[in-house]
């Protein structure tokens, strides 16, 4: 029932089931994990840190308490610690498309772009369907385009800022959200509705040269 519930926004009602499924079992790890991402929601920072820590001390392991870790840190400016928390989760989850997403919010907010965006594109090469990494990578080539200063880099980045939404447009079309952010943004650089259309004509985001170009890239962040 907390899952249900947190899934139409009601969180405050999820908050109670899972404390409902705590008293049964308080050692239940993803109850309290999600109790964590609950008080995430709603804003709760100090309660969701609580609980996020109460799962990493029942589990070491438990990457996606790092990860609530991490939020927790972010929403209160603690940075360093904020990126801290990814690469615990990191050393549990290498390879996984969310972990590598919270990897790049985190290099951001450190102000460490280059690494964000390749930690955001290590993301898209693990899951090219990952709308939410494809939406931060595209945002942040927007943020550097509107910083740049000569033409060749400003050219740069706008190629850059296109793929990316033209990923995020295909992978919020197969997941069946909407479409009009990507839309608008594309409009925004002067790609046309006609354009777009024959975007979405594709089979699958896997066909942009984008996500192609991963499948040969390697990334370290040792």
């Amino acid at each position: 029932m907390g899952e249900l519930e947190r899934s139409r926004g009601n969180f405050e009602k999820a908050v109670h089931f899972y404390q409902e499924a705590l008293k049964r079992d308080p050692h239940h790890i993803p109850s309290i994990t999600q109790t964590g991402f609950a008080f995430l929601n709603l804003r709760k920072m100090d309660q969701a840190e609580e609980m996020f820590q109460i799962a990493v001390e029942l589990d070491p392991e438990e990457s996606s308490a790092y990860l609530g870790l991490s939020e927790c840190s972010r929403s209160k400016r603690r940075y360093s610690e904020q990126l801290a928390y990814v690469k615990m989760a990191q050393k549990i989850l290498p390879e996984n498309s969310q972990m590598l997403n919270y990897m790049g919010i985190a290099y951001q907010c450190n102000q460490n772009f280059n690494r964000a965006e390749q930690a955001y594109l290590a993301s898209l090469k693990t899951d090219p369907h990952n709308r939410k990494t494809a939406n931060n990578l595209a945002y942040l080539y927007e943020k550097k385009y509107k910083r740049a200063k000569s033409k060749k880099e400003k050219s740069e980045l706008k190629a850059k800022a296109i793929a990316a939404w033209e990923v995020r447009l295909l992978a919020c079309r197969s997941a069946g959200t909407s479409i009009r952010g990507a839309q608008n943004h594309l409009r925004n650089f002067g790609i046309t509705d006609k354009e777009i259309d024959i975007l979405l004509r594709l089979g699958d985001v896997t066909e942009l040269p984008l996500i192609q170009q991963l499948q040969d890239t390697t990334f370290d962040f040792d």
